[in-house]
C-alpha cells in the first residue's frame, strides 16, 4: 500500500517521468525498442496520474480517485 501511496504522490508521478525518459535515454543499441517501450510507459502513466498496481490493493486506477479514498 505504501508504494501506491508514494506513486501517486507527486514527488512518485516525477520519479516515474524521470525513469522513463532514463529508459527512453538508454534505449540505445540492444533492445533499443524493448527500453524506449517500458520508458514510454512509465512517462505516460506519471504525466496521465494513473497507477496500474492500485487494482491489486483493490483501489481505483485514478491517481486522484486513490489520493482522496486514502486521506
Amino acid at each position: 500500500m505504501a508504494l501506491v501511496k508514494f506513486l501517486v504522490s507527486m514527488a512518485g508521478r516525477i520519479a516515474q517521468i524521470a525513469i522513463g525518459v532514463g529508459l527512453i535515454g538508454l534505449g540505445e543499441g540492444v533492445g533499443e525498442v524493448l527500453f524506449k517501450v517500458i520508458g514510454l510507459f512509465f512517462v505516460v502513466f506519471g504525466a496521465f496520474d494513473f497507477c496500474v498496481i492500485a487494482p491489486l490493493y483493490k483501489l481505483p486506477t485514478s491517481g486522484k480517485l486513490i489520493r482522496e479514498r486514502l486521506k
